[in-house]
């Protein structure tokens, strides 16, 4: 799909989320601040973020975001809400925020269940 001047390189669906996110420099002369954020979209490949200072594209930042299942009542038994830890690029920013391509490795971390467990991608 072509937006204006734009050409769109999406391959994944985008799912318009507004979720908590926790957004760390890995290594920056920025510092290691670590930013409170808000999702404007989400894909399995990536996010983008409101940020009125995004980093820098290239950027390797370490990613929290906060699932709230409290919301999904089917999986209320089991945990309250979960954190998606991961890491991942900036690729693109503009003044609205910033795009980041995730890594291939994610962690889950349940919050508020009864035995916390870390629950991690396998790897192949």
């Amino acid at each position: 799909m072509e937006t204006g001047l734009y050409k769109e390189k999406r391959n994944l669906p985008r799912f318009p989320l507004a979720l908590s996110a926790d957004v760390e420099p890995v290594a920056s002369e920025e510092g290691k601040e670590k930013r409170s954020l808000l999702t404007v979209n989400v894909s399995s490949g990536g996010v983008f973020l409101y940020s009125d200072k995004p980093l820098p594209v290239g950027t390797t930042v370490k990613i929290d975001l906060l699932l709230p299942l409290s919301k999904f009542r089917k999986l209320i038994n089991t945990c309250r809400d979960v954190y998606v830890k991961t890491s991942g690029k900036v690729l693109w920013s503009d003044s609205t925020g910033m795009a980041i391509r995730f890594d291939e490795k994610y962690e889950f971390q349940p919050l508020g269940r009864r035995n916390p467990k870390r629950m991690k991608r396998p790897h192949s």
